[in-house]
């Protein structure tokens, strides 16, 4: 965590424009930031600590980009409720690795509704509720409550853990980040080697997406780890 933390990406601010304060931006990861050879070493921690969950598959990652968000972002809800994949059967999880001042005040989190996999399997966005996506938020909690304590969708705390791995075909949310720091998160798949598992990995972030490097600068925020 603390070599991958050397050269984290965040974002240039932009003054009172208001460009890229949307809820989240994303970087396409490179050398220059996070190399193979660490990624390999994260990904074997990784199977090792899933191994203590019975979790023994073997795995590749794939997809690694950084999600950031600017300090005070002026959003005050969440980001579109989607899922990573929506592959039927298992197969991949999603990683987030979070840093920078995680216990900061309003640090952006992300919410994940648990036992979703099979809710609107045909879809990767809920954009507005309307038409068939009408009370989705209902649904949603109902999967949630086979959770003890659940019902509103767990939410990750970045301030306890900087890192959290989930089945990518749950539907998920950004949260927004008012924190005075940047929010920095390192995503990328795992997907299980072992079973019958989907042959193809989910697509990249559209290319359009991605920050250029003139609005992008690395820092070093090891400290915070």
């Amino acid at each position: 965590m603390k070599k991958v933390a050397k050269s984290c990406p965040v974002i240039i601010g932009t003054g009172k424009s208001g460009h890229n304060r949307n809820i989240r931006k994303f970087v396409a990861n490179n050398a220059e930031l996070t190399s193979d050879a660490v990624f390999g070493k994260l990904r074997k921690h990784l199977e090792s600590k899933l191994k203590r969950l019975g979790i023994t598959a073997s795995t590749e990652l794939s997809n690694g980009e950084w999600v950031l968000a600017l300090p005070n972002n002026r959003g005050k809800t969440g980001g579109v409720k989607h899922r990573d994949v929506n592959f039927k059967q298992p197969g991949y999880l999603t990683v987030l690795l979070f840093f920078g001042d995680r216990k900061s005040k309003g640090y952006g989190s992300a919410k994940i509704w648990r036992n979703t996999q099979t809710f609107m399997k045909n879809h990767t966005f809920i954009d507005k509720d309307k038409g068939e996506f009408k009370n989705h938020m209902r649904e949603l909690q109902k999967f949630d409550e086979l959770e003890e304590g659940g019902g509103r969708g767990l939410i990750l705390s970045p301030d306890l853990f900087n890192c959290a791995i989930f089945d990518s075909r749950l539907w998920h949310q950004s949260l927004p980040h008012t924190s005075h720091a940047h929010r920095v998160s390192l995503t990328f798949f795992l997907k299980l080697k072992e079973g019958k598992l989907q042959p193809t990995p989910p697509a990249d972030t559209t290319y359009s997406y991605y920050l250029k490097r003139n609005e992008w600068e690395a820092v070093d925020l090891s400290k915070y780890i």
